[in-house]
C-alpha cells in the first residue's frame, strides 16, 4: 500500500495503489463543491477587508483562522472581544483588539456569539474560571470548534460552511479515529479531513467496511449527531489533583486521596446517591497511569467507608519507588442512598449518618476548610485555602 517502495510491494500492490489514487481523483461529494484554496476557503468566500492584517485574523493571515469562524480570544480577566462588522462580509474572524471598546454587536444572524460571550463572562463571575465554547450545526462540528477556540474563544461554524472549516482539520483529531486507525489512514494518504472529502464515499465503503466507511465519509462533511439530552442521570462521581510537586511522601499522597475522597462523598450526599465502586488512579512522575477498583460490600457516601477501600486500592497500586503526580479517587455504580441497607444492630451507622449531615450543614455555612478531620489535617499547614476549600493545582476541583 501507500509508503512501501515497489522493491517490497511488487506489481500486485503497486497496481493497487494506483487504483486507489485514480479513484480517489474524485471530488467525493460528484463534484459540487468548489475546491479550496490552502486555508479552506473557497473562491465565493473572498472578499477585501478594511481591517489591519495583525489585528484581523481572516483569510489565512498571520497566525489567522477560515473566514467562517467568528469570535474572540481571551486575553484578560475580562471578556471584552467583538465580532468584527467593519469587514466586506460578515464571514470574517477578527481578535478582541480589533474592535476593543466597540459597542457594535454585528448582524442578528450572529447571536450565538453575543450569547457564548455572555455565557463566558458569567462563568468567570460566578466561578472566577476560564472557559471555551464551540457552535455547530451538530455535536461533532461543534466540539471541533471548539478545539479551534482555545484557550478562552468562542468559534461559531455557519451552516452550510462545516466541510470547508473541517478541510484542514487532521483526521487524527477527530472524535472516534484513533491513534492506530489514523496510521492505517495514512497508508491511503488521507491525512485530513479534506482527503476524505476528495475521495468517493463508495470507495471508502468497499475499502474499510459499510459501518466505518459511511462514518468516516460523514465526519468529513460535518455530519453528525443533532440531539442534545439536556437531562441526564449522573453514573459517577470523581475527583483528582496534581500536586505542585511531585513527591514520595506517601503520607502526603495518603492526606490529599482523604480530602478528595471528602469531596466526592459528599458531592454524592448532595445527590442523595451512594457508589457500589471505588476507584483510585495513580500518576507517577514519568506520566505512567495506574488505576484500581473494588467493590464495596454494600453501596456507601460516607468517608470513612470510602476511604478505607481507597487507601487499599492506594497501597497496592503504588509499587515503584519514584514520586507521584497525580492522585485521584473515581466512585461508580450509583444508586439511591434510600437503597442503603439499614442494620438495627449497628447504630454507628445511624451515628455515622448524623456525623456527615452536620458536617455537611457546617460546611456548607462556614465553608469546607472549617471542619478538616482525619488524615486531611496534614494538609492544612501546606496548602493554601478560601471559603471554598483547599486551593488545588487543579484549580477546578477547589469548589
Amino acid at each position: 500500500m501507500r509508503g512501501r517502495g515497489d522493491a517490497e510491494t511488487g506489481r500486485g500492490e503497486t497496481r493497487r495503489e494506483t487504483d486507489w489514487e485514480t479513484r480517489r481523483r474524485g471530488d467525493g461529494e460528484t463534484g459540487r463543491d468548489t475546491p479550496a484554496n490552502d486555508t479552506g476557503v473557497t473562491p465565493d468566500m473572498q472578499a477585501p477587508c478594511e481591517v489591519p492584517g495583525e489585528r484581523c485574523q481572516s483569510r489565512g493571515a498571520a497566525g489567522g483562522r477560515p473566514p467562517w469562524v467568528y469570535g474572540h480570544k481571551d486575553t484578560g480577566p475580562e471578556i471584552d472581544g467583538v465580532q468584527c462588522t467593519r469587514c466586506a462580509t460578515p464571514k470574517d474572524f477578527c481578535v478582541s483588539p480589533c474592535l476593543r471598546g466597540s459597542s457594535d454587536v454585528g448582524e442578528p444572524r450572529n447571536w450565538p456569539v453575543d450569547v457564548a460571550e455572555k455565557l463566558l463572562q458569567e462563568i468567570r463571575r460566578q466561578t472566577g474560571l476560564g472557559a471555551t465554547i464551540g457552535i455547530g450545526s451538530n455535536k461533532l462540528v461543534a466540539r471541533m470548534a471548539m478545539e479551534q477556540a482555545k484557550p478562552g474563544g468562542v468559534c461559531f461554524v455557519w451552516c452550510g460552511y462545516e466541510p470547508a472549516f473541517l478541510a484542514k482539520i487532521p483526521l487524527s483529531d477527530m472524535p472516534g479515529i484513533g491513534r492506530r486507525t489514523a496510521a492505517m489512514l495514512r497508508d491511503y494518504n488521507l491525512h485530513t479531513a479534506g482527503d476524505v472529502q476528495r475521495t468517493d464515499r463508495e470507495l471508502l465503503i468497499a475499502t474499510f467496511g459499510e459501518r466505518f466507511g459511511r462514518f468516516l465519509h460523514d465526519c468529513a462533511w460535518g455530519r453528525g449527531e443533532e440531539h442534545l439530552e439536556l437531562e441526564y442521570e449522573q453514573k459517577s462521581v470523581s475527583r483528582d489533583t496534581s500536586f505542585e510537586q511531585d513527591t514520595t511522601d506517601m503520607s502526603y499522597v495518603k492526606a490529599m486521596l482523604y480530602y478528595l475522597t471528602e469531596r466526592a462523598c459528599r458531592a454524592l450526599r448532595r445527590m442523595h446517591r451512594a457508589a457500589w465502586t471505588v476507584s483510585v488512579k495513580l500518576r507517577y512522575s514519568d506520566f505512567a497511569t495506574v488505576g484500581k477498583s473494588c467493590t464495596l460490600p454494600e453501596p456507601s457516601n460516607q468517608d470513612n467507608v470510602v476511604y478505607k477501600a481507597a487507601e487499599t486500592l492506594l497501597d497496592r497500586l503504588y509499587a515503584r519507588p519514584i514520586s507521584v503526580r497525580l492522585i485521584g479517587v473515581h466512585l461508580s455504580g450509583l444508586v439511591s442512598d434510600g437503597q442503603k441497607q439499614l442494620r438495627i444492630w449497628e447504630p454507628q451507622q445511624l451515628r455515622h449518618d448524623r456525623l456527615y449531615e452536620a458536617s455537611d450543614r457546617i460546611r456548607d455555612r462556614f465553608g469546607f476548610c472549617a471542619l478538616m478531620k482525619g488524615p486531611a489535617l496534614e494538609l492544612m499547614g501546606r496548602m493554601e485555602q478560601d471559603a471554598a476549600g483547599l486551593k488545588l493545582r487543579t484549580s477546578c476541583l477547589t469548589k
